[in-house]
């Protein structure tokens, strides 16, 4: 019996000294994937999110759901991983309805975003929805307007992109170009027009913004560069270069002749002596 009692003993201390020895499993957190990163921040922004609103900072991660919000004089970029770049001017509101691998649905309530994209893969899916319409996209780059209204305004850079409206009925515009839809609007290739000059002056500060070695952002700048919508811009500043050339020159030689003129009245003003007038009463005599 104590042989017995002996053996559980030796064999209870085993057992204790087993189990004190294991290392406490610790539970790993899920993976979080990243898929949206706030990358650059000009001026105030705020993120809503759980209906608690905080600033935005530089490298925040975004998640579905937050709705993001910048105020005046503000500009705020977010790399979209693997896919592009997204620029949201002062004064707007979204909302990232979708974020994964796959689909990304943003809904802009207000102001300007300006958004480009790399070439989709065929099971992705770029949406952004405005309260007038949906734009989708495979690739490409362009710009939606918010007014006070509610109107959207879809501005053409490179690609093509497919806007629908409310009634359902959809229109692809495939050239540099602008489109605006208001509610119940009808949608037709006529209303489609030139990009106006808000618009390109958008692209001309993108592309002269140092893109800090982001991928996304080189890229896009690159191909902006190389878009017609680009060249009209270059076009357009020599053009204006050439007038305000002509205009100086033209200045600088007038001005000369205008001094010369003057001159001469002065020389002849001098010859005639018309300083000299002589007392109309002579108090000296009095």
């Amino acid at each position: 019996m104590k042989k017995i009692k002996i053996i559980l003993t030796i064999f209870g201390i085993g057992l204790i000294f087993t189990l004190c020895k294991q290392e406490p499993q610790i539970q790993k957190e899920p993976e979080v994937k990243i898929i949206a990163k706030v990358q650059f921040l000009k001026g105030d922004a705020y993120i809503k999110r759980d209906n608690v609103e905080k600033p935005v900072q530089i490298n925040d991660l975004l998640q579905m759901k937050d709705i993001l919000i910048t105020k005046e004089n503000t500009t705020l970029d977010i790399v979209l991983k693997n896919k592009g770049i997204i620029r949201i001017a002062e004064n707007t509101q979204i909302e990232l309805q979708t974020l994964s691998e796959e689909n990304i649905e943003i809904h802009q309530n207000s102001g300007t975003v300006i958004t480009h994209l790399k070439k989709l893969k065929e099971n992705e899916n770029y949406r952004i929805s405005t309260p007038t319409a949906v734009a989708a996209v495979r690739g490409t780059s362009f710009i939606t307007k918010v007014d006070e209204e509610k109107n959207s305004n879809f501005a053409l850079i490179h690609g093509k992109i497919e806007v629908k409206n409310q009634k359902g009925s959809s229109i692809v515009i495939d050239q540099p170009g602008e489109l605006t839809v208001k509610k119940e609007m009808d949608l037709m290739k006529q209303k489609i027009r030139p990009l106006s000059k808000e618009s390109l002056q958008l692209l001309k500060e993108l592309a002269a913004q140092d893109t800090g070695n982001v991928q996304e952002f080189v890229s896009f700048v690159q191909e902006l560069k190389n878009s017609s919508a680009y060249k009209e811009i270059e076009l357009e500043a020599n053009y204006e270069e050439k007038v305000e050339n002509v205009v100086s020159n033209q200045n600088k030689k007038s001005i000369p002749k205008t001094q010369s003129a003057e001159e001469t009245v002065i020389k002849r003003n001098i010859k005639k002596d018309p300083l000299k007038i002589p007392p109309s009463r002579d108090f000296t005599k009095e």
